[in-house]
């Protein structure tokens, strides 16, 4: 579905490759005539106390410049005619990242140069918001079908403006329009940093025609497995059934296999019903479940689900005379629950056990009435 600031997004989260289709009208405008809620303060929203050199420019430029589109255009203009550098090897910067790129390095790549163009706008009152996405990808000729990649990774912003509504701009075509136009490859050619840190990956020696036709055709081959084995889904299985039976035979093959699987089912459940392991409890289990039936039987009844501490709480409310030696052995019990194996005695807790209801019940029994029951 598409959200109040008209992405699309997928309802659930995807665990698999998914296939879907859009229609997209460029020519649309979104939003011309105001921001929907919250949209415009969340859009002008700027970091407390950085950046001062950033700030105090843009205030200036508001100042001079009244229209909000000349503003868009001076900063772009900015970008292009000073000495500004793409690279994917940018100095560190800390601190008031927006002064140092702008006033001192001036070098980074698309995030950079987006994130800055963003900090200015919403300085001069412009609502503006960071994009991530993709821009540029390849086309296998043979097939029609683009390829993006990680590479083709890219950020650029939208500035919103009364009258036009949401406007894509991206202030890394002012400094390196071969990024744009020719994709990564090209515009860090100079440097050597495409794919630097994969240098065996087949996408770097494009230049190569034998390994270059390799990797295409280990891309329509890794496409058609995706289309026709991973994406086989219920229209795809239609199709081929019909294909290959008919119209009508093939339905009665899938209530046949379907009627085989339901019953291959059946017996697959009732064999492991009756062949599951029978539940094994440990020597201290089994005493304190003799424990819980002799105490039940006085209208003493351990509630389901109660730990091993506030049964032992119970126990010591219901029979103060013991509550000093039931907390402790209870507190003893669970220890050895959590504690390494060996730290204490088992076997001593589980004679201390099966003497309890002896020593408890010995004097009459309080009333099924008077036990109090925990909360």
């Amino acid at each position: 579905g598409m959200t109040s600031d008209d992405r699309i997004e997928n309802i659930e989260k995807l665990h698999r490759r998914k296939s879907y289709r859009v229609a997209s009208w460029p020519g649309v405008t979104i939003q011309e005539n105001g921001l929907w809620g919250n949209l415009e303060y969340e859009n002008l929203l700027l970091p407390e106390n950085e950046n001062p050199k950033a700030l105090a420019w843009a205030r200036q430029l508001k100042q001079n410049i009244a229209d909000k589109g000349q503003r868009v255009q001076y900063l772009l203009d900015h970008f292009n005619q000073q000495d500004f550098y793409y690279t994917l090897q940018p100095p560190v910067m800390q601190g008031n990242e927006i002064d140092q790129f702008l006033f001192e390095h001036k070098r980074g790549f698309c995030a950079h140069y987006a994130g800055a163009f963003v900090f200015m706008m919403r300085a001069m009152d412009i609502p503006a918001r960071m994009v991530a996405g993709y821009q540029g990808g390849e086309l296998n000729e043979e097939t029609g079908v683009i390829t993006v990649r990680q590479y083709d990774a890219h950020g650029w912003a939208e500035v919103w403006l009364q009258g036009q509504g949401w406007l894509r701009i991206d202030p890394t075509a002012q400094v390196a329009p071969d990024r744009i136009f020719n994709g990564l490859q090209q515009a860090v050619a100079n440097e050597g940093t495409f794919l630097e840190g994969n240098l065996l990956s087949l996408h770097a020696f494009k230049g190569w025609p034998l390994l270059d036709d390799l990797r295409r055709n280990l891309d329509e081959l890794n496409y058609k497995w995706h289309q026709t084995v991973l994406g086989y889904n219920k229209n795809s299985q239609s199709g081929l059934m019909k294909e290959l039976f008919g119209s009508d035979s093939y339905k009665k093959m899938l209530y046949w296999l379907a009627a085989g699987f339901s019953g291959l089912f059946f017996a697959l459940a009732v064999l492991v019903f009756y062949q599951r392991p029978k539940e094994r409890r440990g020597a201290l289990e089994k005493a304190l479940g003799k424990l819980d039936a002799r105490l039940a039987a006085v209208g003493l009844r351990r509630l389901p689900g109660l730990g091993i501490r506030s049964y032992g709480q119970q126990l010591s409310e219901a029979f103060p005379q013991h509550s000093s030696s039931i907390k402790r052995l209870f507190a003893d019990v669970e220890a050895h629950y959590y504690k390494p194996q060996g730290s204490l005695d088992e076997k001593a807790l589980i004679r201390q056990l099966n003497k309890l209801p002896g020593q408890l019940l010995k004097q009459s029994p309080m009333s099924k009435s008077s036990h109090p029951q925990p909360h």
